[in-house]
């Protein structure tokens, strides 16, 4: 059987990883702490968290985890002391989910070598890991059930791996070999013309001004006209936010980013995500986790950041309230605006409860 990746719209939350930084713990880190201690707690009862921690810190993470009366398992799978620290933050990035037939498949690409994060999780969730000499970073990768979505910074970045260099036709192939459903590139044409042969000089023509797509864009679960599947794509100029010439500068890229999804057979909603904060950066409201049956959304709130984020916080959950999604506002992310990330960066959900045949 040929591998595939697990959706990101599939059944109820199962298991979820996610790894706590020493610096966490540290009374000068007490906002990004409470950030984390929120998003655990918005889990349901019966979810298991595996929290990847140092060793030299498992001790006293495990008092904090303790404090928290969490209404979910949460296990500590301890990295070798002081390995952690050379590791990302984002569990997200550290690998993508995946299956052969029934059987677990952690895919650690080039992107993430050495795949330590990979690893530590796969020996406790008794896992295999895969690797690949791709350039593909889990918050670049969005997956449906019929199609599935890479950054176009993944093309470019697996076009340039030493000793495996190629151009970007053949990046495509290569990444999109890891599933059989249609991949789609996710960027803004450089040029004016927007071609739906992903495979030929659009590919190679889109640009990413952005950390990684699902900072920006979301997938929703939810289909329009014809079937066409409806993907969300941030806006720091939809209302309510505020108007002015610095977001108009920055969502430039992110409106054509959206006139090319439309191209490729997408129905996109615009999302306010305003462009403010220290340093400015669009809030990254698409950064969200999905479930179906019942159909959830943990949402990341800013307000913590500044009043600028209040209104927003308020008609993102709307938007998504409107698509006949429960949101489950998770707050204090506005303290990781700096860091380009926040619950869905910060989490790798790893098991699913299946779907009821309907």
């Amino acid at each position: 059987m040929r591998q595939t990746l697990v959706s990101d719209i599939g059944g109820p939350v199962a298991r979820t990883a996610l790894q706590i930084n020493p610096y966490l713990l540290e009374s000068t880190h007490s906002l990004r702490r409470r950030a984390y201690e929120n998003l655990m707690r918005s889990f349901l009862p019966g979810t298991d968290f595996l929290i990847l921690v140092d060793a030299a810190d498992a001790a006293r993470t495990d008092i904090w985890i303790r404090t928290l009366d969490l209404p979910c398992k949460a296990r500590l799978v301890e990295a070798p002391s002081g390995k952690l620290r050379a590791q990302g933050a984002w569990m997200r990035d550290a690998f993508l989910d995946a299956r052969i037939d029934s059987e677990q498949i952690l895919v650690a690409t080039h992107t993430q070598r050495p795949a330590g994060q990979a690893r530590w999780i796969a020996d406790a969730a008794q896992a295999r890991i895969e690797t690949h000499d791709l350039s593909l970073e889990g918050g670049d990768c969005l997956v449906a059930d019929d199609f599935w979505l890479v950054g176009a910074q993944a093309v470019r970045n697996s076009m340039l791996i030493p000793g495996r260099r190629c151009d970007a036709v053949r990046a495509v192939e290569r990444l999109a070999a890891l599933d059989g459903r249609p991949m789609h590139v996710a960027g803004y044409p450089r040029s004016r013309e927007v071609d739906r042969d992903l495979r030929g000089a659009v590919a190679s023509d889109l640009a990413q001004d952005w950390a990684h797509i699902d900072l920006v864009v979301s997938l929703t679960g939810r289909r329009g006209a014809h079937g066409a599947p409806i993907l969300m794509v941030a806006s720091p100029v939809e209302a309510p936010c505020r108007e002015e010439a610095q977001a108009a500068i920055a969502g430039a890229p992110l409106d054509a980013m959206a006139r090319h999804l439309q191209t490729l057979g997408f129905v996109v909603l615009r999302n306010p995500a305003p462009f403010a904060g220290n340093p400015r950066r669009i809030a990254p409201y698409c950064n969200v986790i999905l479930q179906q049956e019942p159909d959830i959304v943990w949402l990341p709130q800013f307000a913590d950041a500044g009043e600028a984020f209040v209104a927003s916080d308020a008609a993102n959950a709307a938007l998504w309230e409107s698509l006949g999604y429960r949101v489950i506002p998770v707050e204090g992310w506005g303290a990781f605006l700096g860091a380009k990330g926040a619950i869905r960066c910060a989490t790798n959900v790893i098991a699913r409860k299946p779907l009821v045949p309907g």
